[in-house]
């Protein structure tokens, strides 16, 4: 059960704040498992009681620097609506791609950040159940709205989850596998750029790819279409950029 929130000073906020950066950078390099309070008191200079106070124990602890964690590396994906008004949905889909890499593959969150995130999907733990909810769902759930709006009902639900599931691992491809690409590709970093040129690369080829789906979707003459049959309301419209 999560703890019971209290108002507390800047010198407790203070305290709280050390201890999630110092359990994320923990949890991160040992697992939740290995991990144990009094590695993660050393490095925040606090006690036990101050974890208990805070955070009640070590795994709602762990929750509270795993979704820290989270929020810090995707703060700039949920700043803004995932369609803006007026806005086609082909630039929502890239703008989302950007945000997501940048996020993930920028250099402005401490390397724990994600870390701790990829080994909870690597070796999860008893706060995957909570961590999905609060966290993943809204994302996931905001991409597959992007989705449905450029399928504009030609494609069945199963496909527009499949479809953004593509979108999201091309991103991580270059995310989890970053080390063993480089040494493919004999180099020790991504060039400066190279996100500008993942994102164009990514939008352009899943719109290409929902597009090839739509085509593959429609039916023989004669038959009914799945616009006819969907329960999707969304309005029909072009699936390729800029149209």
């Amino acid at each position: 059960m999560p703890p019971i929130k209290k108002k507390v000073s800047a010198a407790s906020a203070a305290t709280r704040g050390r201890l999630i950066e110092a359990a994320g950078e923990v949890f991160a390099t040992h697992g939740y498992r290995a991990a144990t309070v009094q590695m993660i008191c050393q490095k925040a200079r606090a006690n036990v009681a101050a974890i208990n106070y805070h955070f009640g124990d070590k795994e709602n602890l762990y929750f509270e620097a795993l979704r820290h964690g989270r929020d810090q590396l995707l703060a700039e994906l949920f700043a803004e609506p995932a369609i803006k008004p007026g806005e086609p949905p082909e630039a929502a889909l890239g703008r989302f791609v950007r945000s997501y890499l940048e996020g993930l593959l920028g250099a402005a969150s401490p390397d724990w950040h994600r870390r701790i995130v990829a080994r909870e999907m690597a070796e999860p733990t008893a706060m995957l159940d909570r961590f999905v909810k609060t966290c993943i769902r809204p994302q996931h759930d905001r991409g597959v709205g992007i989705i449905r709006v450029l399928a504009a009902g030609r494609l069945t639900e199963e496909q527009m989850l499949l479809a953004w599931r593509s979108v999201i691992g091309q991103c991580l491809l270059y995310v989890n596998c970053r080390e063993a690409l480089l040494r493919v590709d004999q180099k020790t970093a991504y060039a400066e750029g190279f996100i500008d040129e993942l994102v164009q690369h990514i939008t352009t080829f899943s719109l290409g790819g929902l597009e090839a789906l739509a085509a593959a979707t429609r039916p023989a003459p004669g038959q009914k279409s799945h616009r006819q049959t969907t329960l999707n309301k969304a309005p029909h419209g072009s699936l390729r950029a800029g149209a």
